[in-house]
C-alpha cells in the first residue's frame, strides 16, 4: 500500500482526478490552487514510487510462503524462469 492511506491503484486514480482538475484551476485564475495541486501530485508520486517496491516485495514473500506450504504438503514445486515464458505468459513446453 502506498503511504498506508491508499492502495497504489487508488493513488493513481487520485492523480488522474488531480490532472483533470488542473486546467480548471488555471482557467478560473486559481494559480495558487493550481500550484498546490501540482505539489500534492508530486507528493503522491513519491508515495507511489516507494509503495510499488514494497508491494512487489510483499508479493514475493507471499509466493515463497505458498511454495513452502505446498512443499510441506508433499507437492513438488517447479520454478520456471521468466525468460522461459512466452510473451503471453504461456509456455507450450517446447523448450
Amino acid at each position: 500500500m502506498a503511504n498506508g492511506l491508499f492502495t497504489n491503484t487508488e493513488l493513481i486514480d487520485s492523480l488522474i482526478i488531480d490532472l483533470n482538475a488542473l486546467p480548471k484551476e488555471l482557467i478560473n485564475g486559481q494559480y495558487i490552487q493550481f500550484c498546490t495541486l501540482v505539489s500534492q501530485m508530486g507528493q503522491k508520486l513519491v508515495s507511489l514510487k516507494k509503495g510499488v517496491p514494497a508491494d512487489i516485495e510483499s508479493k514475493n514473500k507471499i509466493i515463497e510462503d505458498l511454495k513452502e506450504q505446498l512443499r510441506n504438503c508433499g507437492i513438488e514445486v517447479v520454478t520456471i524462469p521468466v525468460s522461459d515464458l512466452k510473451k503471453d505468459g504461456a509456455n507450450d513446453g517446447s523448450n
